[in-house]
């Protein structure tokens, strides 16, 4: 140990520490006072602005998967109890405890107005309705339901229309 330094020993047994002093940033005086200047700060600043977009996306893709998932399951308990299991009812009940786990994480997820909530959960909401009715008609009547197979088509453009706008509300 030298004359020169200052402070109390340092366990440093290969000699690999070295003094801070003036020469890092981080610890000049006037650290406190600019630190916007810092490259730390920065460096983080410029990731954040990246996880930032990152966050957003997940939180999208989240919402929305969950959603799909939700109404996935409400057309299976439809379609698998209603016409396998011949209990319109359960799937009725099973559909609809489905699409009300989708509103609600909707409702959870987004800060929506009182009639964008009442639009969007309409249109998710009356696609798997429509698909219902005619399920149920085509139990009934063994697969034949007439004019009934335009409700179809119809309860496949309002699930379409439904995510987009759904997505658009993000």
């Amino acid at each position: 140990r030298d004359s020169s330094s200052v402070g109390p020993p340092v366990a440093d047994p290969w000699g690999l520490e070295r003094s801070g002093g003036n020469q890092l940033a981080e610890l000049a005086p006037d650290a406190n006072i600019s630190v916007e200047k810092q490259r730390h700060v920065w460096l983080m600043r410029e990731a954040a602005k990246f996880y930032q977009t990152y966050d957003a996306f997940c939180r999208i893709s989240m919402s929305a998967g969950t959603c799909s998932l939700a109404t996935f399951f409400s057309y299976h308990c439809m379609t698998y109890v209603l016409t396998e299991n011949a209990a319109p009812v359960a799937a009725w009940a099973g559909m609809c405890i489905f699409m009300a786990c989708a509103l609600s994480l909707m409702r959870c997820d987004l800060e929506l107005t009182g009639w964008e909530y009442l639009a969007q959960g309409t249109l998710t909401f009356l696609s798997p309705v429509l698909s219902f009715i005619v399920t149920l008609e085509s139990s009934r009547h063994a697969g034949n339901v007439g004019r009934m197979k335009a409700m179809v088509i119809v309860s496949l453009l309002l699930h379409g229309f439904s995510l987009i706008n759904y997505l658009m509300l993000f």
